[in-house]
C-alpha cells in the first residue's frame, strides 16, 4: 500500500515537471567550428536504413537553423549499424511516466 501511494505520488510530481519544463534550447554554436564551416558542404548520402535517414532528414532541415551547416557536414557520412538498429527496435516502449514507474520500480 505505501508503496502503491509513492508510485502515485512520483507520478503526479514526474507528470507535472514535464509539464511544466519546456524544451532545452540548443547551445550556441562552438567558437572553433570555423574551421568545420569552411570545409564544402557534403553530398548527403544514405545511412543504410530509411528510419536513420529520416530522423537524420528531420533533425537538419527541421532542427535549428543557425546549426544546419554543422549537422550536414557532420552528419553526411554516417552509416547506420544494423545490429544496434535491431535492439533498439526490440526495446520494451514506455510511453508515459507511468509506465516508466512501473517497469522500473
Amino acid at each position: 500500500m505505501r508503496l502503491k501511494i509513492i508510485a502515485m505520488a512520483a507520478t503526479a510530481l514526474v507528470s507535472a515537471i514535464a509539464a511544466a519544463t519546456p524544451p532545452l534550447p540548443m547551445p550556441p554554436i562552438p567558437m572553433n567550428a570555423s574551421w568545420l564551416l569552411a570545409q564544402p558542404e557534403p553530398a548527403m548520402t544514405s545511412t543504410g536504413d530509411p528510419k536513420v535517414d529520416e530522423y537524420r532528414r528531420k533533425l537538419i532541415e527541421e532542427g535549428d537553423p543557425v546549426w544546419r551547416p554543422i549537422f550536414r557536414r557532420l552528419l553526411a557520412d554516417v552509416r547506420a549499424d544494423p545490429s544496434i538498429i535491431q535492439r533498439y527496435d526490440a526495446m520494451r516502449a514506455i510511453d508515459t511516466p507511468t509506465e516508466y514507474l512501473r517497469f522500473y520500480l
